[in-house]
């Protein structure tokens, strides 16, 4: 059992592959495979590693390259021997070096082929996320502020139902509740609660206890929100 476990971690560990030229594409039918040569085989075409926390967003190939630093002009052959080998590179994994055409000493690292990040897209993407996040909590936010309309609206209906009041009197007092009603749709709360305390009492179709209950449930939506 012991050695099925480290097997099957060894093989989670290992490297994915998928062709170059896909590599930041973001196709929707990509595959993944654990071997390059089957990746090539499948594909016929050459094949990459790429990282486990690879994402086509942002994710590109860059292909090997010679970084070069710390150039130094010589006067011939002897002079840039003479230089490259008092030359010492400032950047870990630099070595000095030198050209015969054009004369130059200077330090050189090898920089293979690799899947990196790019910087740019990389700043695009987490900015869409996060322009996302703020949407979905937005949204949700205005959901559970026109629920708790919703349920303003019900506590109304259930203290209007106790007056019985008349079919005058319940056409009043649906034109009276008329604004109240579209901001408690709407899910503005406040501007809702501000209507409902400034609205002059009749004690019939308003009462004070009318107003007292409806705003303290409003303010019971917003403490849970």
């Amino acid at each position: 059992m012991k050695f099925l476990y480290v097997l099957i971690i060894s093989f989670s560990a290992m490297a994915s592959y998928i062709p170059i030229e896909n590599i930041g594409t973001c196709s929707t039918s990509e595959m993944y495979f654990r071997l390059n040569s089957r990746c090539q085989s499948f594909h016929g075409k050459e094949c990459f590693s790429i990282p486990q926390d690879y994402n086509c967003a942002y994710h590109v190939f860059q292909e090997a390259t010679w970084l070069k630093e710390q150039v130094i002009s010589c006067a011939d052959a002897l002079d840039c021997e003479s230089k490259r080998a008092s030359l010492v590179c400032n950047s870990e994994g630099f070595e000095p070096s030198m050209n015969l055409e054009p004369l130059e000493a200077f330090c050189v690292k090898f920089s293979p082929a690799q899947v990196v990040v790019d910087a740019v897209k990389k700043a695009s993407y987490d900015a869409a996320q996060a322009q996302k996040v703020a949407m979905e909590n937005a949204m949700a936010a205005a959901k559970k502020a026109m629920d708790c309309g919703r349920d303003v609206k019900a506590l109304l209906v259930v203290r209007n139902a106790s007056k019985n009041l008349t079919p005058a009197q319940i056409k009043e007092m649906v034109t009276t509740y008329s604004e109240i009603d579209a901001l408690l749709s709407s899910g503005s709360l406040n501007t809702a609660k501000a209507e409902i305390l400034a609205a002059e009492a009749d004690n019939i179709i308003i009462t004070n206890d009318d107003k007292t209950a409806l705003a303290a449930k409003i303010d019971e939506c917003l403490l849970n929100n």
